[in-house]
This record gives C-alpha cells, structure tokens and sequence, in this order.
C-alpha cells in the first residue's frame, strides 16, 4: 500500500538521520538490505519508546514486524510493542502478545525480558498468584543465564506480588533478603518498599527480619512496620516502645510524618476497645417497635447469638427517643464511657444528621441507616447504609423506558414530603431520559377514595361512572404509565378504582414500600404485574438470607423487611471486619477498612462502599404473579392482552370507607418519617432484653 511505503520510507530517513551508519567487522558479509532495515526500524521504536513517544514507537515497531523474515527481529518487534502498548495503557494486549511470542519460543535473554515484563503486567492487571508463579518459574529454572540486574528485578517483583496477594510477612523477608544484592540507590528504594509491606504483616513475622537487617535504612523500615502492626493488633504500649527505638535510629529523620501518624494512633489505640460496637436506635416513644425490629437484626448481624467465627464483638445500645441532642449525646457517651470502635444508627433523619456531626467531631465510624440526604457529608467516619430515592426511579425507568419502550409516566402522589420528593425525581429523570411527566395529581395522605383522582388523570367529569354503559364517557389515557410513591394499603386501593374507570393497560409502578403482604391482600388481582423496586427478598433460597430470616422469625414472630435487612448488613460488614484474622485496632484503620469495602455479599446482595461512603447494592425490581412477590427476572413476559374486569359496586370508590393510611414503613426525605408503624399503637418501654426470644448478649441496657 502507497501510505504504508511512505511511513516505512519516512521510519528510515529518520533512522539514518539519527544515528550513525554501522560498519561491518572486517571479512564479515553485510547484513541483507531487509534485515538492515529492520534493525533499523527496531532501534527507531527503541529511541521513540525512551523519547517517550509510544504511539510512534508502536508504528515502527509494526513495520518492523511486517518486513522481519527473522524469527529474532519477529520477536524483538513484539516486545516492543507490548512496551508500547503498555506505555498507552492497554495492558491486557501487551499480557497477551508477550504470552503468545513466549509461546513459540524465543532466545534465552528476550525470553527473561519478556517474562519480566509480562510479570509486570500481571501486577498492573491485579493477577499477583500468576506473577508469583512466573517469576519463581524463572528463577528456579530460568530460559538462560540471569544477570545479577536481572535476579534483582524478579525477586523485586516477586515480593509485590506476595504483598499485592496479602501475604506481606513473606514479602517482607523477600526484600530483606535482596539487601545483599542492592547498592546504596536500590537499597533506599528498598527500604521504602519494606515500610510500607511490613505495615501489613504480623508482628510475630517482622521480629526475626530484624536480626537479619545489617543496613540501617532497612532496620528502620522493619522498626516502623513493627509499630504499625503493634497498632492494628491492640497493642499500643508494644507500639510506644518501638517507635522509641525507631526514633533512635540515624535514618529515622525520614519517617517523620508517619511516626507522628503512628504516635497518635497508638494514643488512640488506649482509647477505643477494638472488638466494642455502639447502637444507637428510637427504643422508646412511637417507635419502640421499630428500633427493636432494627436492633434484633443488628444482634443477628454482629453474630452475637452464632457459636461461629470466634468470639463476637460486644454490643453497647442507646436509646435515641427519636430526638437529635439525644442522638448527639448518646454518640458521646459510647466513645467516651465504653470506648466502641464504631457505632450503627441511628434511622431518624433529625437524630441522625445530629449523631453523624458529633461522629466525625469524635472520630469515630459510624454507619447511619438512614435515607436522608446530606448525612455522609458529615465526614469521612459517616457511611449511610441505604438506598436511596433516586436509585429506586432509576431502577424503575431502566425497565419501563429501556426495557419496555414506555415514554409517559403519570404520578399519583401523597401531598406530603415523601410523595412529593419522589414525583421532583420522577420528573426529573424522566426529563433527562427524554421521557414525560403527562400529569401529577396529590391527595391527602389519609385519603381513602381516589375517584376523583383517577377521573381527572383519565380526562372523566365528575359525577358517577357505570363502566360498560354505552353513555358513559370514555377515558382518555394519554400516559403509559403510573407511579404511585406511597404506601401498600393506598396502592391496594387506587389500582381496582384504575380499572372500575377502565384505565386499563397502564403498567403500575410503586416504591419499595410496596414489598408488603398488605399490598397483595389488600389489593387482590388488581395489583397483578405491578412493578416496584427493592434491596432485599426474604424468599430468596440464598444461605445467608435463609438463617437470617429463620434467626428473626423465631425471635421476633415475623418476616424481616428491607429495612431490618440493611441493619443487619451494616452489623454484618462490622462483623467481616472486627472479627477478622487482622482486625482494625483503631478507629482511623476501621475508617479505612469501612471506605475500601468492596464486593461483600451480604442479604441484601453485593455490598460496596462508593465514593459518597453509602454502602450500595444492587436494586432488583419485583412484581405481583398468582398471588404472590416474584422478582421480575423470574416472572417471566408480562401477560399481553390482559383485561381486568371491573370491581362490582354501585359507588365509584371500592375500598371500604374508613380506611386509613398508616405512615410509610420506612422514609427518605428529612421531613418524612423514616419508619412506620402499623396501626395499633405500640407500648413505648425499653426492653430488659434486646431480643425476647434469644439469649442476652454482653451488652449495656439503653437509658
């Protein structure tokens, strides 16, 4: 091809112009004109990869290995590129090329270049067991001689990828061993890698390193790992003591912010009992009931009552009254009297922006449950376990827009902050999506018939309607669906009143509030193929959700919710942590441990912590079949052609008079209340016990 000679011949005048020309050994044979130009290309990429220039370097590369005929110059091209391509970033094609080349063979040095830089790529591409395997490959069996440069490199990255595979006690030796082969630059690089791997291993594994460090650098890196893992174990006046030694040490100068990081966490480390955790719920007042509900699920979660994994943490409870200076308060009490390590809670949306100031103030992690906004602004120590409003519209715009092609959305809402917040998101969203809001209509929260709402959303005057009267007007429905953010009983009652109207064909949509047995019994046929979104199935087969189901069944005689789900998660992610073989000793280490959470099942699926600290998971979306919640991912197609026939009454509300809403069973908006009761009013006491029908655990009774 004409531009590929017109690159191959621009790659040699600059080849020719850059270096000077070779010249041959006196009664050697000239090299043939192709294998000129092919080392000729091959040094041009080797100057543009040093010149930083990969992309160039890449097309001489290229054109080297479309004109070599060698299967040397072959090879040689191919490392290249993938230090090439490295250099762009695409390490997974440089892994591949460099696996390939390695296996059809190559010369014994280019095959030790190449394997040192697949192991790199390895780490980069966060594969540490298959860099450890090639590199002990190598140096046990290696395709040629190993210069001494070389065994340094393979065993400096055989100790990253023990370090990177959580085995920092072996990585640490294996640094120590390579101060022998190490001049003065290297050793410093050395003794930079060995402070920040010892920090990760086991005392009782840095101890006898220090007898075999003869370079000060390296003693002192191995004296900073002591402390630091004196720290994560508790053991803050072993801790004191080393880093006394350390400061004696001549080269100790250059650790100086971390002894200071390390004086104060040592400091701290006499403060905070490591395996002690705070609970702060509304245990008395209107919502008695349910903090206890939440409190169980936190035992359950914390392992108090499970013989399994060791000794569980102990648990400290207070009581918030559902009021913010209490919160505040109780906040500082388990810090100061009971020294936790991290405290749950609470869920009202005053009280808990109160107790995650007075957290982050103190230092001290905590995981809110709460859904209101603004409360892992606080600090970093505040995490929220909680999804949140907007995550459940897109849940159902995801499906409804994408997945059934469905543009207009209706919102029949409480006028009320919990309705309201969620018809400004709906709205929202639908516009950013390219969908429309056609109408909103907003009832009294406690209203029990809703004909005048669905008359005016269908385009019907008032007065009564006969459905199937050939004089009855007809509706016009100019929206595919609608959303209705309240709770089960109102669903229950709007959706026969949508089909007594003969607003058919409509998908329904709901919150998670909607995951409720009320819904379906109240509700009937009339709610079949509604959609909603939730965190959390108590019918899932899976182990974990079985036992906690089954555990809260028994102690408290009922199904646990989505809301009792996420406090025994937030109790569950503590438990991973706390109970560990290397648990956090401090509160500034549980923060870091809390923040790079990543892929913890939990029942409420795959639990990780984002940038904004909230704990998420993942949302499924749930309908009504046959009677009964099934994920919409079992639920197969939604029937077609579905008519319901209209509810027989002679008035147009069906839902008998007097029914009333109760609150939503769990909120989202700061003026909302966060957790509903049933109807009947609850006992406002305090326990004896945390949970009735389980053994107590070692834990202080809420004042």
């Amino acid at each position: 091809m004409r531009w590929a000679a017109l690159l191959l011949g621009a790659l040699l005048l600059l080849a020719a112009c850059g270096m000077p020309p070779e010249r041959p050994l006196p009664g050697a044979q000239p090299p043939p004109a192709a294998d000129r130009e092919t080392e000729a290309l091959l040094r041009l990429g080797q100057e543009r990869l040093a010149q930083g220039m990969p992309l160039e370097a890449s097309d001489a590369f290229r054109a080297a290995l479309a004109r070599a005929p060698r299967p040397q110059y072959q090879a040689q091209a191919q490392v290249g590129l993938a230090r090439s391509e490295r250099a762009l970033g695409d390490n997974q094609q440089a892994l591949h090329r460099l696996n390939e080349m390695l296996s059809r063979g190559a010369a014994p040095a280019l095959a030790v270049e190449a394997n040192l830089l697949a192991a790199g790529l390895e780490l980069d591409l966060k594969k540490p067991g298959e860099a450890a395997g090639r590199l002990r490959l190598l140096l046990s069996r290696p395709p040629g001689p190993l210069s001494q440069t070389e065994r340094f490199r393979a065993q400096g990255l055989l100790a990253r990828a023990l370090a990177q595979s959580g085995r920092a006690g072996e990585a640490a030796a294996q640094l120590v061993a390579l101060a022998d082969q190490a001049d003065a630059p290297e050793m410093r690089e050395l003794a930079d890698q060995l402070a920040q791997v010892a920090g990760k291993a086991r005392s009782s594994e840095i101890t006898p390193l220090l007898a075999q460090a003869t370079w000060p650098e390296l003693k002192s890196a191995l004296l900073l790992g002591l402390a630091e893992a004196y720290v994560r174990e508790g053991r803050p006046q072993e801790a004191e003591r080393t880093l006394a030694a350390l400061r004696a040490e001549p080269s100790a100068g250059r650790w100086a912010p971390r002894l200071r990081e390390l004086d104060s966490q040592a400091s701290q480390a006499r403060l905070v009992q490591p395996r002690s955790v705070g609970v702060i719920l509304p245990l008395s007042g209107n919502y008695a009931a349910f903090g206890k509900r939440l409190l169980a699920a936190v035992q359950l979660g914390l392992g108090l009552f499970s013989n399994v994994g060791g000794q569980p943490p102990t648990l400290h409870i207070e009581d918030s009254r559902n009021d913010p200076e209490t919160a505040a308060q109780a906040v500082s009490r388990l810090v100061e009297r009971n020294k936790v390590i991290a405290i749950i809670g609470p869920v009202g949306a005053a009280a808990s922006l109160s107790a995650a100031r007075r957290a982050q103030q103190l230092g001290v992690p905590l995981i809110s449950l709460s859904q209101v906004e603004g409360v892992a602004l606080a600090g970093p120590y505040v995490f929220q376990n909680s999804f949140t409003p907007e995550a459940q519209v897109a849940a159902l715009l995801n499906q409804v827009m994408e997945g059934q092609g469905l543009k207009r959305v209706a919102v029949l809402a409480p006028r009320n902050s919990y309705g309201q917040g969620f018809a400004r998101i709906m709205a929202a969203q639908l516009a950013a999506r390219g969908g429309s809001l056609t109408h909103s209509e907003y009832y009294p929260p406690a209203q029990a018939d809703f004909a005048s709402y669905v008359k005016s959303l269908a385009g019907l005057p008032p007065g009564n309607y006969r459905p199937g009267h050939p004089d009855s007007p007809k509706p016009v429905i100019r929206f595919d669906a609608l959303f209705v953010p309240d709770g089960p009983e109102a669903a229950a009652m709007i959706a026969p009143q949508l089909a007594y109207h003969d607003v058919l064909g409509v998908q329904l949509m709901g919150t998670s509030l909607w995951h409720n047995p009320k819904l379906i019994a109240q509700g009937g046929r009339y709610v079949d193929d509604c959609l909603f979104p939730d965190a959390f199935d108590a019918n899932s087969p899976a182990a974990l959700i079985r036992s906690f189901v089954d555990d809260f069944q028994r102690a408290l005689g009922q199904e646990p919710g989505v809301m009792e789900a996420q406090a025994y998660d937030a109790g569950y992610v503590l438990r991973h942590f706390l109970m560990n073989s290397l648990p956090p000793a401090t509160r500034a280490a549980l923060r870091e441990r809390l923040a790079s959470l990543r892929g913890l099942e939990g029942v409420c699926g795959t639990l990780s912590v984002g940038e904004d600290r909230r704990i998420s998971k993942p949302l499924a979306l749930f309908t009504v079949r046959s009677g009964e919640f099934t994920p919409l991912s079992q639920a197969g197609p939604r029937p077609a052609g579905r008519v319901l026939a209209p509810p027989v009454a002679t008035q147009p509300a069906p839902a008998a008079s007097g029914v009333h809403l109760s609150p939503p069973r769990q909120g989202g908006f700061p003026e909302e209340r966060e957790a509903g009761q049933d109807s009947a009013p609850q006992p406002s006491v305090i326990p004896a016990k945390p949970m009735p029908l389980l053994p107590a655990p070692a834990a202080e009774v809420p004042r």
